[in-house]
C-alpha cells in the first residue's frame, strides 16, 4: 500500500512554496512526510530551497535520494546541539546501517536563518551533495554510490525504483514545519 502524507502536514506556505510538518524519518513505514518522484536518469540533478530552523537535533528536512526505508541518502538541515548552531548534513542508510560520512566536524555550519539552497546530483555512478547559502555551491565531502539504490543491492523485498525527493522529520511529535521552495529534477 502506497504511503500517504496526512493532509494536515502538508498546505501552501503563506509566502508561497511547499510547507512540510515533521514526521517520521525515511526509515519508518508509518507516518513520513515525504514528497518524491521517480528518478529516471543515470545522471540527474535535483535541487530545492529550504527555510527551516530546526531546534533540538530530533528535527531535520531537506533533500532524500531513496530506495525504500532500508536504503537511502538524505541531505539535511538539522542543528548541532553540542555547537548550538544550524548545520547542512549527510546521513545514509545502507540496507539499515546508518552512516554520517561528514562527522562532527564536517557538518556545514550554517547561518542561524534563512532559505539554504540544497542539491543532489549523481554522475558516473556516484551521487554526490552540495548546499548554496548564498555565496554559490558547495559541494560537500562525501559521496554514495548510485549502485546503493538499485534492486540488486538492496536486502529483501523490491520496491518501485529509486527516488529523490524532499522530507522533513520532527522525532519530537511537534511537527516543526519547513517550506520548500522551487523543487527541481532534471537529467544531466
Amino acid at each position: 500500500m502506497p504511503h500517504a502524507i496526512a493532509p494536515d502536514r502538508v498546505r501552501i506556505a503563506p509566502t508561497g512554496g511547499l510547507l512540510l510538518a515533521g514526521g517520521d524519518s525515511p526509515s519508518s513505514l508509518f507516518d513520513q512526510t515525504l514528497v518524491a518522484r521517480r528518478i529516471q536518469d543515470f545522471s540527474f540533478e535535483a535541487s530545492t530551497r529550504l527555510d527551516f530552523s530546526p531546534a533540538n537535533y530530533n528535527q531535520a528536512a531537506g533533500l532524500v535520494v531513496m530506495y525504500d526505508s532500508r536504503c537511502y541518502a538524505t541531505l539535511w538541515v538539522g542543528f548541532d546541539e553540542a555547537r548550538g548552531v544550524r548545520v547542512a548534513d549527510v546521513l545514509i542508510c545502507d540496507n539499515g546501517s546508518f552512516l554520517m560520512p561528514l562527522g562532527d566536524a564536517g557538518r556545514l555550519v550554517l547561518p542561524s536563518e534563512g532559505a539554504v539552497g540544497l542539491r543532489v546530483f549523481a554522475t558516473h555512478g556516484t551521487v554526490h551533495f552540495s548546499v548554496d547559502t548564498g555565496e554559490g555551491w558547495r559541494e560537500l565531502d562525501c559521496a554514495v554510490a548510485e549502485e546503493m539504490f538499485g534492486d540488486e543491492h538492496v536486502k529483501g523485498p523490491h520496491f518501485t525504483g529509486c527516488m529523490v525527493g524532499i522530507d522533513a522529520v520532527d522525532l519530537t511529535g511537534a511537527g516543526r514545519e519547513a517550506t520548500f521552495h522551487d523543487f527541481a529534477y532534471r537529467a544531466i
